[in-house]
Formats: structure tokens, sequence, C-alpha cells
């Protein structure tokens, strides 16, 4: 493949993997919905910014390194389970709390909504391998510094247009006041959600 091939295949698995459900989505959603769209975008950004740590350790071989440390990505797998689950715990918690107050909560000061997006991606056991897996399948054992780093650029921006999509969206008017009128179920199905994925890592660590 030409280096433009190869950096567009670089996006176009990751953007394929990332509109898939999963923690981050789930993050940024709600998010969005509860909260500011100010805090969405920081969320948004947390994990885009985990998506850039990963995937230029990946570029590195690093994430080949831990797909064959298995202690390691067990490790891993409990913290972030253990994390998972207490995020959804915090969302069955404050499930009942008056739409304004629930805001507040999520939007939590300047760095809390980007450190939540961030952990949450950084937490992932599965997404370093995930970046190790593309990054050693579709990029040359002989790619150049240059191409490397074109295509964690790559990933980047793939990850800032989905996540930044979703925080847009689900912070407007018509879907926050959809999620008022439904917060309690809403936000019960999504910590339930989270509980779920936490002990399903936990367990399979």
């Amino acid at each position: 493949m030409s280096a433009v091939e190869t950096i567009l295949a670089v996006a176009g698995v990751h953007l394929a993997a990332a509109v898939t459900p999963g923690p981050n989505v789930v993050l940024v959603i709600r998010t969005a919905s509860a909260g500011s769209r100010r805090a969405a975008v920081l969320t948004a950004f947390g994990v885009v910014a985990a998506a850039a740590v990963m995937s230029a350790t990946a570029s590195i071989g690093l994430g080949l390194l831990l797909a064959n440390a298995r202690w390691v990505e067990r490790g891993l797998a409990l913290v972030c389970g253990a994390y998972l689950a207490y995020l959804g715990v915090q969302m069955w918690r404050h499930s009942r709390r008056p739409m304004g107050a629930a805001g507040r909560t999520i939007d939590g000061g300047c760095w809390a909504p980007f450190c939540r997006g961030l952990l949450t991606n950084l937490t992932n056991p599965k997404a370093l391998v995930f970046y190790g897996s593309i990054f050693t399948a579709v990029l040359p054992g002989t790619a150049t510094t240059a191409l490397r780093i074109a295509a964690v650029v790559a990933v980047v921006i793939s990850s800032s247009f989905w996540h930044l999509t979703l925080a847009l969206a689900f912070s407007a008017g018509p879907l926050q006041r959809a999620y008022a009128r439904a917060k309690t179920a809403l936000d019960r199905t999504t910590g339930s959600l989270l509980i779920l994925l936490g002990i399903r890592l936990v367990l399979a660590s």
C-alpha cells in the first residue's frame, strides 16, 4: 500500500471500531445529554487524548508487547472493570437527582469531564491491544517515522470527528429535553450497562 492508503486504512479501521457502542460512547452521550455542551466536549477531548497516547504507544510496538504480556493485561482488566463499575454505581446513585443537579455533578469543574473521558479510554485493557493490532497489521515494519506519526494523527482526527459529533449532537436542546423526561430510567440503564461491562472485564481477566 502507498502511504496515503496506509493512513486511510488506519483511520477507517479505527473509526469502524469507535462507532461501536462501548464505554467511551456511553460516557460521551450521557454527559452530553445530562450536562452542558462544554462538559460533553471536554469529555470527548479526554477520549481523544487517550486515543493519541495509546496510538503513539502502539506505533512504537508497546501494544504488541502488551498483547503478549498476559499478566499486565489481566491487571489492567481488573482496574478498568472496577472503574467502569464505579461509574455505573454513581449513575444509579444520582439517577433521581433533578436535571440541574445532575448536570452540575457531570460538569464537575474545569478538568473533571476531561479526566473522566481520558481515564475511561486509558483504563480499557483491550484498547492498547487493539491499537497495537492495527499498527502491526497495517503499518509495514519498515515504516518511516513520518508515516507512523501520520498514522497517529489519522487516529486522532478519526476519534475527534466521532466523539465531538456525539458531544454536539446529544447536547442539543431537543435531545436534552427528551433525556430530562426519561432521566431516571436512562441513567439506570446506562449505569447498569457500565456495571455489566465492568463485571465482564473482571471475570474475563
